[in-house]
């Protein structure tokens, strides 16, 4: 049954009169105003929480957890657009001066004279030592200040000599190769599937977890890595919950249990002990 909509009790309703009729300065009747007001609706939410089915709560979950995953990706992608569009203007540019732009490049910043880049000092002081060497330089006969590279000879030497490269300034400077498009319905499809095995992922997680939280209820030996029943009995267990997962291959859910380190013990016989099916059996 659904909570009833917000509504002051007659103790709040009494309360808000004490406040209209009272002398007490401005900023108290304002906070005794809000939160008077504010107290309905706090009631009515827990109420609603409390009215919540245990699958309804549990849907809840899992959805928060798909979009805090959708939002998370859509950032990323935010962050590595912001980071192409900045590196693909730098690299318009056939050469860059190694002091004054290669070096704050590599270190994801704006090259500029005005402001200090913390470990800046460290790689150019090692690019000097191999210019010429593992690291081309045009003008090499010039001044230093004047030394120029090329971006993809820039990018490889940072690569051999162990630093962390921007993936769109590595991306954009490799040779590049046609590229195939998506087409969007196979886009669409694959975001589907990447929407429901999150989900998926997301309920075997909170299963392993009860079942070790059962097991330790019932002082038994419980390893993650050696769990004493076969697939097949595991699954048949995680199937009278989950019963919207029945029809998905052994490939795929040996990959979830890869991915969330769930391994079984060797040797184990079908049907003889089902030690979980014995768990969820005990309430």
């Amino acid at each position: 049954m659904k909570p009833d909509k917000p509504t002051p009790t007659p103790e709040e309703i009494a309360r808000v009169n004490e406040l209209l009729t009272s002398d007490a300065p401005g900023l108290i009747k304002f906070f005794g105003f809000a939160a008077t007001a504010l107290a309905p609706m706090a009631r009515h939410y827990a109420d609603l929480e409390a009215a919540k089915t245990p699958e309804q709560r549990a849907r809840e979950t899992r959805q928060r957890e798909a979009d805090a995953e959708r939002r998370a990706k859509e950032k990323r992608e935010k962050q590595a657009a912001t980071w192409r569009k900045f590196y693909e203007k730098w690299c318009l540019r056939d050469t860059w001066l190694l002091e004054s732009e290669a070096v704050p490049l590599a270190l994801e910043v704006q090259p500029s004279w005005l402001l200090p880049i913390i470990d800046a000092d460290a790689l150019l002081k090692l690019a000097i030592s191999c210019a010429g060497y593992s690291l081309p330089i045009e003008k090499l006969s010039g001044m230093q200040s004047k030394w120029r590279v090329k971006p993809g000879n820039w990018v490889r030497w940072l690569i051999e000599k162990g630093y962390s490269v921007n993936a769109q300034l590595e991306a954009i400077t490799q040779p590049k190769v046609p590229e195939i498009k998506a087409e969007p319905q196979t886009a669409r499809a694959t975001e589907s599937r990447e929407r429901k095995r999150a989900l998926r992922i997301g309920d075997l997680k909170r299963f392993v977890a009860e079942v070790e939280q059962r097991a330790r209820a019932a002082k038994l030996l419980w390893d993650r890595t050696g769990i004493p029943v076969t697939k097949a009995d595991f699954r048949a267990v995680f199937f009278k919950q989950h019963a919207q997962y029945r029809e998905l291959s052994r490939d795929s859910f040996d990959n979830d249990f890869t991915e969330i380190g769930v391994k079984f013990r060797p040797g184990v016989k079908r049907k003889k002990n089902n030690v979980i099916k014995a768990l969820f059996s005990k309430g």
